[in-house]
């Protein structure tokens, strides 16, 4: 087929104008492709708009990949429709299963020349367009998934088969949250030359606007007091105390603070929107990463002899093969008196924060027949969720990601609506409307490193000192999260919120990680900080923090320019 005159394609990522619609990037190594969601809340977001030119007139079949989120329940809350030079095609989109899948738009008479095509919101819940597509050929359809879309969606974009452009440095860090920042300007002020890559179009990981988690536990802490330095410098006057997840002009406040101190340093070239999905190996050591440009799906090389897993997820350390933990270790295997009998795949959940706000008239919210089941034994009659409204607890927080945060939504949707309109304390919502819900979730646990050291709850337990190359310091407390016991026998897998298990409470001895958890022991040059670091399940839940894992990126930034300088790894 002649993908010119033939067949015309639309990344929804690739609009000129994404109005009310956010580019979603989280679950692009599962579904295929970032896509545009229409996240406003209950209430429809503005259109998103491009341009596109026809060859020919004729009879033209959309085709547009979608899914129902809420599938198999009632309703369809995604739906949108598409407009071609404001005329709305007959099919409404959004509405025909649960998997990702094209969905047939019928045949569309048009002229050849240029037209404009726009994405309209009809719900306000969450609807996902990922790509359009247009055919001369009346009998032909798109693959759903796989290989044989990625090739499709490669020659219809004029993709290169490997990547577009190579660069060099000294260091690439995947993973623009507080660890992957403090290593990186860490580092640079050492002299290196560093490659920031993050998959979002905001820096911060947890802490950033999107997510709203604020910064945790120690820093600067003897007899390293000035480890935690760049800890500081992010947080500016304390914007990052106290800082609860409804106060979104302090999140700005601190991500301006961020962008900033990034921006200063000259070594550090930041790529925003760039996920990094391949490597090239030699041996045992990384040769360069592959990243793909979120908007324009465009791929770019960037090699050098060192590279920092600071993904959260351990992405990095995953695509090169190094060895990986998920879940809880058994007492027979660690002899951690805190963990469960047997290993499992049980980890810590992932949240979307949301808020409300009074206004001085009554607002409306739609019932959400298609949301989490909710009745006045398991409401949680709340003007606002935090960390406890938390899900995810036994699935798999990378491949299943999607599916996790699109249970939170059920439950906050479903919540509210309940609350509006069934709860018999409904007068006290009357005049509240939501303003903000999170998309990205805000994960605590997936992937797990193996380094050197494991370091574990025996280490927790152990006087301080236990490690010539202890580097860094915390005193949080063990902080297990586990699903809500009352809210999990109403609702099993439907948990969506969360109790936190303090083991010896008020016990909060500094302890410090070794410098052996800091790096993969199977990939000869990849550095590990932040939760993917080599820790047990139980320790991992000491250490998780976001100072903590801010203060993992300065050591590895430091231990990075001693490699450098030496030629080692």
């Amino acid at each position: 087929m002649d993908t010119h005159d033939d067949l015309l394609w639309l990344e929804a990522e690739g609009f000129t104008d994404y109005g009310g619609w956010s580019l979603d990037a989280q679950h692009m190594d599962q579904m295929g492709s970032p896509y545009l969601l229409a996240h406003g809340w209950g209430r429809p977001v503005a259109d998103a708009r491009t341009g596109m030119h026809l060859p020919t007139a004729g009879a033209w079949r959309l085709w547009v990949r979608t899914r129902d989120w809420c599938a198999p329940a009632p309703g369809a809350p995604g739906r949108f429709a598409v407009h071609i030079d404001g005329v709305a095609v007959d099919t409404v989109f959004g509405t025909a299963g649960a998997a990702w899948a094209w969905q047939d738009g019928g045949l569309v008479e048009l002229r050849a020349g240029a037209h404009t095509v726009s994405l309209r919101d009809l719900t306000g819940f969450d609807g996902r367009c990922d790509a359009l597509c247009l055919s001369r050929d009346p009998d032909w359809r798109p693959p759903d998934d796989g290989e044989p879309l990625a090739a499709l969606r490669r020659r219809c974009l004029g993709l290169a088969e490997d990547w577009d452009a190579d660069s060099e440095h000294d260091l690439v860090v995947v993973g623009g949250g507080i660890a992957g920042i403090c290593a990186a300007v860490t580092a640079a002020r050492q002299g290196l030359q560093v490659a920031l890559i993050q998959d979002r179009p905001v820096l911060g990981g947890n802490n950033s606007t999107e997510i709203r988690v604020q910064l945790n536990a120690d820093r600067n802490v003897e007899p390293y007091p000035r480890l935690g330095d760049v800890v500081s410098e992010l947080e500016g006057n304390d914007l990052g105390e106290n800082v609860h997840c409804h106060q979104a002009e302090r999140f700005q406040q601190a991500a301006s603070l961020r962008d900033a101190l990034v921006a200063r340093e000259p070594k550090v070239s930041t790529w925003l929107g760039h996920r990094s999905q391949a490597v090239c190996l030699d041996g045992d050591r990384i040769v360069a990463i592959v990243a793909t440009d979120t908007r324009s799906g465009r791929r770019q090389r960037f090699a050098a002899p060192l590279f920092l897993d600071a993904s959260g997820d351990g992405a990095l350390a995953a695509l090169a093969g190094a060895t990986c933990r998920v879940g809880r270790e058994g007492r027979d295997e660690t002899a951690e008196s805190l963990a469960p009998p047997r290993g499992d795949q049980q980890v810590l959940g992932a949240t979307l924060h949301w808020h409300s706000a009074a206004s001085d008239t009554p607002q409306s919210f739609p019932d959400c027949p298609w949301a989490l089941p909710i009745n006045e034994t398991t409401c949680q009659h709340s003007f606002a969720g935090g960390w406890n409204w938390e899900a995810g607890f036994h699935q798999d927080m990378v491949q299943d990601g999607e599916a996790i945060r699109d249970h939170l939504l059920r439950a906050i949707y479903g919540n509210w609506a309940w609350q509006v309109h069934h709860s018999p304390k409904r007068a006290r919502y009357a005049d509240r409307r939501l303003v903000w819900v999170g998309h990205v979730l805000g994960k605590r646990e997936s992937r797990r490193v193996i380094g050197d050291v494991v370091y574990s709850q025996h280490d927790l337990l152990a006087a301080a000192g236990g490690y010539a190359d202890e580097c860094v310091p915390c005193r949080w407390g063990i902080d297990l999260h586990l699903p809500q016991p009352k809210l999990q026998a109403l609702l099993g897998d439907q948990v969506f919120r969360s109790i936190a298990d303090h083991p010896g409470k008020n016990q909060h001895p500094t302890r410090w990680l070794p410098y052996r958890s800091l790096y993969a022991r199977d990939c000869a040059n990849l550095f590990l900080a932040g939760r993917c670091a080599s820790m047990t399940h139980i320790a991992h839940a000491y250490f998780r923090n976001q100072r903590t894992t801010g203060m993992m990126g300065e050591v590895v930034g430091l231990a990075a320019a001693v490699a450098r300088r030496h030629g080692c790894t």
